[in-house]
């Protein structure tokens, strides 16, 4: 579903909820306030705040939409969270902020 109202688009993304996204005819790239390092593991992955904000929590969700893990209660501006016992396959991590917010990466796992 798209709901265009001057040149931002709501897009329903599920398990993600409402993406609110900017239109743009030119190549600009919003700018992700995360470090993560390696995007493709198959253990350890560094998740950093490039601007000193908690994170909050961390789920990681598989492609069909399910929570496969939790960590909740992280406050710090850094998480290193360990994919050993996953499957491979693509993941997406949901990180939630201090101030509520969160954003969402995707991950590979080998």
């Amino acid at each position: 579903m798209y709901l265009v109202a001057n040149d931002w688009v709501d897009i329903i993304i599920p398990p993600f909820g409402t993406t609110h996204l900017r239109a743009s005819n030119n190549k600009e790239r919003i700018s992700s306030n995360l470090d993560i390092i390696p995007t493709i593991s198959s253990e350890l992955i560094n998740v950093t705040t490039k601007d000193n904000s908690q994170i909050k929590k961390i789920e990681i969700i598989s492609t069909s939409g399910i929570i496969t893990r939790s960590v909740n209660e992280i406050n710090s501006e850094q998480y290193i969270l360990d994919m050993t016992y996953h499957l491979n396959g693509i993941y997406f991590l949901k990180i939630y902020f201090e101030n509520g917010t969160f954003q969402t990466e995707k991950i590979i796992k080998i």
